[in-house]
C-alpha cells in the first residue's frame, strides 16, 4: 500500500488556480473558525475584502511568488496539565492549504489510506473506531492494544515525509509548496524559530500530512501485509512452513506461550487455510515448536552476538560448537515433526 502507485497525481497545482476553488476554500476556513495568524487579520477582516484578497492569492499562485508565512505559536492546556503547542497560520495561508487539501485528500482517501484509520479523516471519527473494535471482539479477537505516539505531530521528519508524499504526487510545484509550508517556522514573542521537524497542529493541511506519514506505520503493522510476506517465501509450502516455525522459535525466546499463540494465530490461520493444510496437524506443530524454542537456545545466542552482547572476537563457529548438542536435538525434533505426518498420511494428504 506504500509502494509507488501506477497512477500518481499530476498537475494538481493547475487545479487550484481558479477563483471559485479559492473562494470555496475560504468558506471552509470560515466554517472551521479560528483566530488570526501573525498578520493579525481575522476571518471577519479578510472577508470584508474577500474578492480582493482572493485575487491577490490567485495572482501570487499564478506567478509562483506565493510564500507561506510563519505560524503564530499558541499553547492550549492538555488533560494531564501540560501545554500543547499549536501553530496558527494566517487566513491567507489557510485558504491556500485548504485548496490543496480539497484536491489532494480524495486521492489519498480512495487509493492510499488504511481502512482501519479513523483519525482526522472525512466521515470518520471515534464512533467508527469503536464500531470496528466491537466488530472484531464479536469475531473472536480478545485483546485491545491502547497506545499513543508521543508528540507525533511535532516529530514527523520533514525529508522522510516528503519522500512518502513523492510516491503519490508528481507535481513539483505542489511538493515545493508543501516543503515551504513545513519549513515556514513559527513566531513566538516576536521571534521567528525554525522547524527542524513536525507539521504544525493548527494548520489546515497538517492532519492530511500526518495521516500520509502515519499510513506507513498502519500498513506495515497490518496482518494482510505480514501474510503476504510469509506467502512470498521461496520453496512453496515447505518454505512457508519453515518461515512460520522460525518466527515461533524466535518469539519463544522472548515471550510466553499464550502471548505467542495470541500474536501468531491471527497471522497464521489465513495462511494455513490458503495452503489447505490440516489445522489439527499444524496446531501440534505450532505447540511443539514453542516448546523447542524454550529447550534449545542457539538462535538466541546468535541474536545476542549480532547485538554485540558477546565479544566481537567470538565467531559463529564458536557459538554453534558451544551449543552443538542443543542444535542436534533441535534438528532431530524438527525432522521428526515434519516427516512423521508425511510418512503417516502420505504426501498427497500432507500437501493438498
Amino acid at each position: 500500500m506504500n509502494e509507488p502507485l501506477k497512477f500518481k497525481l499530476f498537475s494538481v497545482y493547475g487545479k487550484i488556480l481558479h477563483k471559485d476553488v479559492l473562494t470555496e476554500a475560504f468558506r471552509k476556513v470560515k466554517k472551521n473558525k479560528g483566530c488570526a495568524g501573525i498578520d493579525k487579520v481575522s476571518i471577519k477582516v479578510f472577508e470584508e475584502n474577500l474578492d480582493e484578497n482572493i485575487e491577490l492569492i490567485l495572482n501570487e499562485l499564478r506567478t509562483k511568488t506565493y510564500k507561506p508565512s510563519p505560524v503564530r505559536r499558541k499553547y492550549i492546556p492538555k488533560k494531564n496539565g501540560k501545554l500543547r503547542p499549536l501553530g496558527i497560520p494566517t487566513i491567507k495561508d489557510r485558504v491556500v492549504q485548504q485548496a490543496l487539501v480539497t484536491k489532494l485528500e480524495p486521492f489519498f482517501e480512495e487509493n492510499v489510506f488504511h481502512g482501519n484509520s479513523c483519525g482526522f479523516r472525512p466521515n470518520r471519527d471515534v464512533k467508527l473506531a469503536i464500531k470496528k473494535i466491537v466488530s472484531r471482539l464479536e469475531s473472536g479477537y480478545l485483546y485491545i492494544y491502547d497506545f499513543d505516539i508521543k508528540g507525533y505531530f511535532d516529530n514527523i521528519p520533514h525529508k522522510k515525509l516528503m519522500k512518502v508524499i513523492n510516491k503519490y504526487v508528481s507535481d513539483g510545484t505542489v511538493l515545493d509548496m508543501i516543503w515551504k509550508t513545513l519549513k515556514a517556522g513559527y513566531m513566538e514573542d516576536e521571534i521567528r524559530y525554525e522547524n527542524a521537524s513536525g507539521t504544525q497542529q493548527g494548520g489546515v493541511i497538517s492532519p492530511l500530512l500526518a495521516n500520509i506519514y502515519l499510513n506507513v506505520f498502519n500498513t506495515l503493522g497490518s496482518q494482510d501485509l505480514l501474510t503476504e510476506l510469509v506467502l512470498s517465501m521461496p520453496g512453496g509450502t515447505t518454505g512457508i512452513l519453515l518461515m512460520m516455525m522460525l518466527i515461533i522459535l524466535v518469539l519463544g525466546m522472548v515471550m510466553d506461550d499464550w502471548a505467542i499463540i495470541m500474536l501468531c494465530t491471527p497471522l497464521f490461520i489465513p495462511i494455513v487455510d490458503q495452503l489447505g493444510i490440516d489445522k489439527l496437524w499444524f496446531g501440534a506443530l505450532f505447540v511443539v515448536n514453542i516448546q523447542i524454542a524454550y529447550l534449545t537456545p542457539p538462535f538466541g545466542f546468535v541474536l545476542f552476538w549480532l547485538k554485540g552482547v558477546l565479544p566481537r572476537n567470538v565467531s559463529f563457529g564458536d557459538v554453534y560448537v558451544s551449543v552443538g548438542p542443543f542444535v542436534a536435538l533441535q534438528l532431530l525434533g524438527l525432522t521428526l515433526i515434519f516427516f512423521f505426518p508425511v510418512i503417516a498420511t502420505g504426501l498427497p494428504n500432507f500437501f493438498k
